[in-house]
């Protein structure tokens, strides 16, 4: 029987450049397109064209060949998988929300809404997030995103600031400074001039 040429050229649809390393079965044989295109020897008669490549839809036809025959299949990219990932904050002591924490994970950012929620649209994958909000302390973790989550994270508050107590000593008739006085606070023993450091 006469053979013909079946030309498969496997165009990505988006960008209408030839798609390299796409499986083409037909009538048995694979063959992977170069340059966009797969070349098969055959008997005239009626074949089904399967074409696949990982991260597209796959391509399917039926073509009936009595003579050379291109035949054009523009694959589309399979959108990915994506999840989504809802941080709520809230305040540790009080468990109400906190609103306008800034929230980072997968290198974005967001931040939380009046409920305390901000939320992510991310492939699966495990993430690194840290979540910053004015009088708390930074909160960092990781979440493995295989599925649509929530992540709770209650923030503490920022410990009582450090404050200067200064104790001047001075001789009451001259109104002159006194040195080398002991000044105790708090337990601790200074020399009049230097100043006390402690908790609010």
């Amino acid at each position: 029987p006469n053979q013909f040429n079946l030309g498969v050229i496997v165009i990505d649809e988006p960008t209408q450049t030839p798609l390299n390393g796409a499986d083409v079965v037909v009538a048995g044989q694979t063959k992977q397109t170069v340059g966009g295109r797969a070349d098969f020897s055959l008997a005239n008669g009626t074949y089904d064209i399967l074409v696949s490549k990982a991260g597209f839809q796959t391509g399917r036809a039926t073509v009936n060949l009595q003579g050379n025959l291109d035949v054009t299949f523009q694959l589309r990219p399979v959108a990915p998988v994506q999840h989504t990932l809802t941080f709520l904050i809230t305040d540790g002591q009080t468990s109400n929300p906190i609103s306008g924490a800034t929230v980072t994970a997968g290198g974005q950012s967001r931040t939380t809404n009046a409920a305390g929620v901000a939320s992510f649209v991310l492939t699966p994958a495990t993430y690194t997030y840290t979540i910053r909000a004015a009088s708390f302390l930074d909160a960092t973790g990781t979440v493995n995103l295989n599925q649509d989550t929530t992540v709770a994270v209650a923030l503490q508050r920022t410990p009582p600031g450090t404050f200067n107590l200064g104790v001047i000593v001075v001789d009451e008739p001259t109104q002159t400074p006194l040195n080398g006085v002991d000044v105790v606070v708090a337990g601790q023993t200074k020399h009049a001039g230097i100043a006390y450091t402690g908790a609010a």
